[in-house]
């Protein structure tokens, strides 16, 4: 994938350091920094004269890792476990979950983990690309 393709294909994009990533196209993270930058009654066109060039970060949400996914499997497994014996195991303490059942419980607790991963907003992002903008093409992306 090219850097423009990274650039283009990019879920958010930032040009203030921001903690939180909303700008869904390279205007909006412009249009934002001018509000933050601009003085008094000034207008667009020489704000944009003043801060450009700016460089727009483009973000991508990172991938759910496997390793992690893994983990909080085993974790719920071991949860469950605790929580099953406390209420319905074996009064003596004893537990009779068979390695079987725990495998194909722990099969399971991993699908609804890959699951959640699939489905759910992962906001946790890494810049993919960055492009540097003049003053001339952030007047004009703010046009379109």
């Amino acid at each position: 994938m090219t850097d423009a393709e990274k650039y283009d294909g990019a879920k958010f994009y930032d040009a203030c350091a921001s903690d939180e990533y909303v700008h869904e196209d390279p205007a909006e993270a412009i249009r934002e920094r001018v509000l933050r930058e601009r003085i008094g009654g000034e207008s667009t066109a020489a704000c944009l004269a003043r801060i450009c060039p700016i460089e727009v970060h483009a973000m991508a949400p990172d991938p759910v890792e496997s390793k992690w996914a893994d983990h909080q499997a085993e974790q719920f497994l071991e949860t469950l476990v605790e929580e099953f014996s406390d209420d319905y195991g074996d009064p003596d303490g004893q537990v009779y979950i068979t390695t079987d059942s725990g495998e194909a419980v722990l099969v399971a607790l991993r699908k609804a983990v890959e699951l959640a991963s699939e489905t759910w907003d992962v906001w946790r992002c890494t810049k993919v690309s960055s492009r540097v903008y003049t003053a001339g093409q952030a007047a004009y992306l703010l046009e379109g």
